[in-house]
């Protein structure tokens, strides 16, 4: 939180900044990947910008829809309510076999562009914009 207020308000003008803030999934309540800390409520909500790391957090159309659901709309709302834009991480598709030959080539299938396209539907149509409030 001190890295944070310094470069907001206590650095030289020329050096300050607006901070986007790479944050856990589960930032919001705190739980599963998030730090549980209260402190951290804090940390996270004193961003410009929100942006969870969703990268292999669900695997296909549906998984996004659950992830909208139950997080993204959630999270989109959060993030108004403490001043912070909130930016969506889309990704298309995951394949793990180049870290391990053992893995599947496609982990999680790009099926042809449909399922980076519903991340970016269900972000745009939660509300989630990459700009601050």
């Amino acid at each position: 939180m001190a890295l944070i207020e310094y470069l907001r308000e206590e650095a030289e003008p020329r050096y300050r900044t607006a901070l986007v803030g790479g944050v856990p999934v589960q930032w919001r309540t705190l739980t599963g990947d998030s730090r549980t800390d209260r402190a951290w409520a804090d940390v996270y909500r004193s961003f410009d910008v929100i942006s969870p790391w969703t990268v292999g957090g669900y695997g296909d159309e549906t998984g996004a829809d659950i992830f909208k659901r139950q997080l993204l709309i959630p999270d989109v709302e959060e993030a108004a309510e403490a001043g912070a834009g909130y930016m969506a991480v889309v990704w298309p598709g995951l394949s793990r076999r180049n870290a391990t030959a053992a893995m599947p080539l496609n982990s999680v299938p790009r099926n042809g562009g449909h399922f980076y396209w519903r991340q970016v539907h269900n972000a745009i149509s939660a509300g989630a914009a990459s700009q601050t409030s």
